[in-house]
């Protein structure tokens, strides 16, 4: 059943993208999915998640539909403790690059959020996981603002919209409604970079407790090759930021500083 729903998603997505009356309101570069329950789990699949096919918890790919470019999951699917949905330790998500949030009830019996969180930790792109404190397998109505806007702040983050992606950096949980907490958060890097922007990667050295942040290159390429002769076991992170501008101490001329968007850990 699992498979079938899959496989009827990417032939609907078909159909439409052909049908002249709909072709020219789809950018087919901007195609997001939203499911529920097995829905969530029905997009992963058709992204490429590998389904669990036996008892031994092997898995197989049904297919793989590059069109989708985020996933949304309301109290999505991702098996039992004891039969997950993605294979052993759901290791069928290892492949799966697509940006993915999941908004899982803490109280949820039928899609549990222990599997959620084992199955979105796998996953190699962006990912999120939002808790829904008290909620069961259900559309929980005190939460609909927080649903709605977790799902269309990190579609558009995850579509082009830079802004949103700044937003959803910032966002721990969204204001009245529902008890919701972000529980996984990893934002990969938007590639290509925009004009302006830099990749900045930060260095901990826990003997003496210092820190150091370059956006230079080689500059970080010599500091990984020290760290490794001195054996200096420390955090290594990296962030996303832009150049700005701005008057040093008040007076004439300017300096760059990098303004951080977000935390890329290496």
């Amino acid at each position: 059943m699992q498979s079938i729903r899959a496989l009827s998603s990417t032939v609907a997505l078909d159909v439409l993208l052909a049908d002249p009356r709909y072709q020219s309101r789809i950018d087919g570069d901007r195609i997001a999915g939203f499911g529920a329950s097995i829905g969530g789990e029905t997009l992963l699949l058709q992204a490429g998640a590998k389904l669990t096919v036996s008892i031994g918890l092997s898995s197989k790919q049904v297919i793989a539909d590059p069109r989708l470019k985020a996933i949304v999951g309301y109290v999505p699917y991702f098996g039992q403790p004891f039969f997950p949905a993605f294979g052993r330790d759901q290791n069928g998500l290892d492949a799966i690059a697509v940006p993915f949030l999941g908004i899982s009830g803490t109280a949820d019996t039928t899609a549990p959020v222990g599997p959620a969180i084992e199955g979105v930790e796998r996953l190699g792109g962006s990912r999120y996981l939002v808790t829904l404190e008290g909620v069961t397998h259900h559309f929980d109505i005190p939460s609909t603002n927080d649903i709605f806007t977790w799902t269309l702040i990190s579609t558009a983050a995850h579509l082009g919209d830079r802004g949103a992606r700044v937003q959803l950096a910032r966002m721990t949980n969204v204001a009245g409604g529902g008890d919701d907490r972000l529980l996984i958060d990893y934002t990969a890097p938007a590639l290509p970079f925009l004009p302006g922007e830099a990749d900045v990667v930060e260095y901990h050295r826990d003997l003496t407790d210092h820190y150091f942040i370059t956006a230079n290159p080689l500059e970080a390429a010599a500091r990984c090759v020290a760290a490794h002769r001195r054996r200096v076991q420390g955090i290594r992170a990296r962030f996303r930021s832009w150049c700005a501008r701005v008057p040093l101490f008040q007076r004439a001329g300017a300096f760059p500083r990098h303004a951080f968007l977000h935390d890329l850990p290496a």
